[in-house]
């Protein structure tokens, strides 16, 4: 998809640093971590795959602030989300699970960029492409004016219990 050119500002996220948020844990203090990876150490799952699905925008289409991606047949990587969370009772997220990608957020967008935008990713056909789930990452995320800055913290490949 070529994404229109609009007056106000799209900060695409580098597809490097694209993710799905299984758990967002918020603070946590760094004399946690070794805690939090001996709790995700417990957590076994068989690998999955993940199809994209169609496009979409957060809070919604008439008041874009992201613009994502989400997949069909969710039921395996929701199942995973439950897994992390049964995994870490201290740490309770009060958010609910959403599968999506963010692709990039949009700031400071007129109502005619907003049409744009909408129009432009309805008439997007999004590949099929099968996406492999073999592992789930434990991120440090600290927000700089740039931008997020992601460092991994440890990798849980998948296994069966």
């Amino acid at each position: 998809m070529r994404f229109p050119k609009t007056e106000g500002k799209t900060a695409w996220v580098k597809p490097d640093l694209m993710h799905i948020t299984l758990t967002f844990l918020g603070e946590v203090e760094d004399d946690r971590v070794n805690d939090l990876i001996s709790c995700l150490n417990s957590v076994a799952f068989q690998p999955f795959n993940l199809v994209l699905n169609h496009l979409g925008f957060f809070p919604r289409a008439s008041h874009p602030k992201v613009f994502w991606a989400n997949f069909i047949d969710v039921a395996a990587l929701k199942k995973l989300s439950d897994q992390i969370n049964a995994a870490l009772p201290e740490f309770k997220d009060n958010h609910l699970f959403s599968d999506h990608v963010t692709l990039a957020r949009l700031k400071q967008i007129s109502e005619a960029d907003r049409k744009t935008i909408v129009e432009a990713s309805q008439k997007c056909v999004l590949e099929k492409k099968e996406l492999r789930v073999e592992s789930f990452v434990l991120y440090k995320s600290v927000l700089l004016t740039s931008g997020p800055e992601y460092s991994v913290l440890k990798r849980f490949s998948c296994r069966v219990s």
